[in-house]
């Protein structure tokens, strides 16, 4: 699969840098990215980036972090709190595309 092809099929516009860091990341950064935009607990942070030895997070992880985060989207709408239901859809739209980019380019025959 080629960039000209994901442009194609995504209607997505493949242009600049395709990465493009100041300087490798830190565990302790990733930690907090992962904190700060997925919304996930500093402790399942620390934990997901000791188990994968690196700045990584296990495809698994993404999909039950999905679900609990439906979820509290789903409570949130219950709730009322416009605001707060906002907040949810981004975040549980993000890791949602986050896990699909990684099952559809990382495919693993192995895994259950």
């Amino acid at each position: 699969m080629t960039f000209d092809d994901v442009s194609c099929l995504l209607h997505l516009p493949i242009k600049g840098r395709l990465l493009y860091h100041s300087g490798s990341l830190s565990m302790p950064d990733i930690v907090d990215l992962m904190v700060k935009l997925l919304e996930s607990d500093v402790v399942e942070a620390k934990d997901q980036v000791r188990k994968t030895k690196g700045a990584h997070a296990r495809i698994s992880w993404f999909r039950e972090n999905f679900k609990k985060c439906l979820k509290e989207a789903d409570d949130t709408q219950e709730d009322g709190d416009i605001e707060e239901m906002r907040v949810k859809r981004d975040q549980v739209i993000c890791i949602y595309l986050i896990y699909l980019v990684g099952v559809t380019l990382f495919t693993d025959n192995n895994a259950k």
